[in-house]
């Protein structure tokens, strides 16, 4: 048991990076990363089914505190950007879903949130390069 306990205290912020809310954090980068690879599917689940229901969940700020302490500089600045860029691209998509039945507004509302998931997506890459290796 001291041997596994002097490990953990060499390995240090390493452990962040293989926790379970790092992992949260690399999930959510992933999901958008295929959101974006396919794009025109995304279009078509938005404007034509209804549904915006491949946009990823959000990362909550309670995991980003987790990871804080083990994290580079910037990291929760870059995860609040993340967090607002990310809120308003989940809106976005969502008005243009409730407004399916007028297409000139849906397609109004999904080419403003297409550029806010990939901000989003940019940004969460930010925060993953913070993540201690």
């Amino acid at each position: 048991a001291a041997t596994a306990t002097a490990t953990l205290q060499r390995v240090g912020p390493a452990v962040a990076a293989s926790s379970p809310e790092a992992e949260k954090v690399r999930v959510a980068q992933r999901a958008l990363k295929e959101l974006l690879a396919s794009e025109d599917a995304f279009q078509f689940e938005v404007l034509v089914q209804g549904s915006a229901s491949r946009l990823p969940v959000a990362v909550s700020f309670v995991t980003f505190q987790k990871l804080e302490k083990a994290s580079g500089d910037g990291m929760m600045e870059a995860a609040i950007e993340y967090a607002e860029t990310y809120r308003d691209a989940k809106d976005l998509a969502k008005l243009a879903v409730l407004a399916k039945g007028s297409d000139d507004v849906a397609k109004s509302y999904y080419k403003r949130a297409l550029p806010e998931i990939r901000a989003a997506s940019k940004l969460l890459d930010d925060v993953v390069g913070l993540l201690p290796p």
